[in-house]
């Protein structure tokens, strides 16, 4: 018997069923695995939105790999500071007047 290619091998490690039964393996309940199935068999039965999940699959862990390489190994530290400083901003331009100083 020959070895299966990569491509019968990818086929059949994404194959709806074969989810199902690997996420009852995994302690999954019956219902909720049918569920994750049938979301993932909607998924694969149409290629054009197969290929937008992978993509934003790879793109989510490409900005988690370069956020820890770049020790951001907490981001919400960084987006908390990047906040701040957009709402001092706010507030020093929101104290600014425009008028003439007399209400007017």
């Amino acid at each position: 018997m020959r070895k299966p290619s990569l491509l019968e091998r990818l086929r059949h490690w994404f194959n709806p069923l074969h989810l199902f039964c690997r996420l009852r393996e995994c302690g999954l309940s019956e219902p909720k695995a049918r569920r994750v199935g049938a979301a993932w068999e909607w998924i694969y039965s149409r290629p054009r939105v197969a290929l937008l999940v992978a993509l934003t699959t790879g793109l989510v862990l490409l900005c988690c790999t370069v956020a820890a390489h770049a020790g951001h190994d907490h981001p919400e530290h960084w987006y908390r500071s990047v906040w701040r400083v957009n709402a001092e901003i706010f507030t020093i331009n929101a104290g600014v007047s425009v008028g003439g100083g007399d209400g007017h």
